[in-house]
């Protein structure tokens, strides 16, 4: 799961993880477990697949292994569809590794305990079902300056259950959201077997690099 607000470099990470996996340079300290790219199938549903192309210069990613299809303007057809089907149609025998680009769009009440733990039962089922590995990528919550929840776990768009069922997820922070061209970000990883990781990071020529000096104490109010 990897959650955050639009513009938080969310996308980004995951090619940076596409790019460990077919470089087999660690990323973040976290190394691969496997020494090449997995088939991948990725579904943006919230963007045109022009704007992810635009971004795949800048990452040594295996593009042979690399599938892209947008449902940006064809929702209405995605929404007519069961979630059964529409995996049905997204998932090429062959594929190991899925992403869903824009997920909140494929439940139809997000603010819902109910519906949230629903679907993400659903993709448990499907990785057990077809041994693969999906990542779903969440925004935010839209809320005020000033407010907010402080425990990254419940900044999930509308419920709780997308970090608690995921198992791990990774939390991606403006460290100044007034501000949109300060580069700074903070990566939280949670992982519901262990305690979780901070991570200071700063955008730079589109990649995201470690840097020790963005902290905490320099967020925004």
């Amino acid at each position: 799961m990897v959650i955050g607000a639009s513009g938080s470099n969310k996308t980004t990470y995951v090619l940076h993880l596409l790019e460990s996996l077919t470089t087999s340079v660690p990323f973040l300290d976290f190394a691969p477990l496997t020494d090449h790219m997995p088939i991948t199938q990725y579904v943006c549903l919230d963007r045109p697949s022009e704007e992810l192309e635009a971004k795949l210069d800048n990452f040594q990613i295996d593009r042979d292994r690399l599938r892209m299809v947008s449902y940006a303007d064809q929702l209405r057809k995605v929404f007519s569809s069961t979630f059964d089907i529409f995996l049905s149609a997204n998932i090429p025998n062959d594929t190991e590794y899925l992403v869903l680009d824009g997920v909140g769009f494929l439940i139809e009440k997000v603010i819902s305990q109910r519906h949230v733990g629903i679907f993400m039962s659903d993709l448990l089922a499907c990785c057990r079902r077809r041994h693969i590995h999906i990542t779903a990528i969440c925004h935010t919550a839209k809320m005020k300056q000033g407010s907010g929840y402080a425990n990254p776990r419940e900044k999930a768009l509308g419920s709780g259950a997308w970090v608690q069922m995921a198992g791990t997820a990774m939390v991606c922070d403006y460290l100044n959201p007034g501000d949109p061209t300060d580069p700074r970000r903070t990566f939280a990883f949670l992982d519901n077997a262990a305690q979780g990781r901070m991570f200071s990071i700063r955008i730079e020529d589109g990649r995201i690099v470690l840097d020790a000096d963005v902290t905490e104490f320099d967020r925004a109010d």
